[in-house]
């Protein structure tokens, strides 16, 4: 298989974890890894993860791939991972686009799991990259972590790992 490593900037420490992790995803995934590369995404990533296949599988194997590497180099929370496949690298379109049935499927779900502490759920592009606002009576951590939560299984069962990006917010502080 051809490899390209392209520098373009100064080379920095960090660029050479990155070297390292491009061995162990490459060892790992096989064939269905791409490319790795340093950016800087809207959503804080630092680094881009290209797959042929971008399975809940395969993500979770790069992010304990990664957890490795930053253990081995003793420096956790490095990397904050955008795993994409390789045809969805969006270079100008940050939207993430999902279909009616998979929106109604997590409204329904939110309502299931947290009832009246949900006020609405509505389609959403925020300046941020969210594309779904949640409105709920109380932003308590236990109600966002039950958002993402539900979230979570909602994109594992359509195999669209990220398909959802909230924007959860008290219905008091909306303007």
């Amino acid at each position: 298989m051809p490899l390209k490593v392209i520098r373009t900037k100064k080379i920095t420490t960090n660029d050479y974890i990155i070297l390292k992790l491009a061995k162990k995803l490459l060892e790992n995934l096989k064939e269905n890894f791409i490319s790795v590369e340093a950016f800087e995404g809207w959503d804080g990533s630092n680094v881009r993860i290209v797959v042929k296949e971008a399975s809940m599988d395969t993500v979770k194997k790069v992010i304990e791939i990664i957890q490795k590497v930053e253990e081995e180099v003793g420096k956790p929370g490095l990397f904050i991972p955008d795993v994409v496949e390789e045809n969805m690298t969006m270079e100008n379109d940050f939207s993430v686009k999902f279909n009616e049935q998979e929106f109604e499927e997590l409204k329904k779900r939110l309502k299931e799991k947290l009832g009246n502490t949900i006020v609405s759920v509505e389609a959403f592009e925020g300046w941020d990259g969210s594309n779904v606002r949640i409105v709920v009576k109380e932003a308590s951590m236990d109600t966002v972590k039950k958002v993402i939560e539900t979230i979570q299984k909602v994109e594992e069962e359509v195999g669209k790992p990220g398909l959802f990006i909230p924007d959860v917010v008290e219905e008091n502080a909306i303007c």
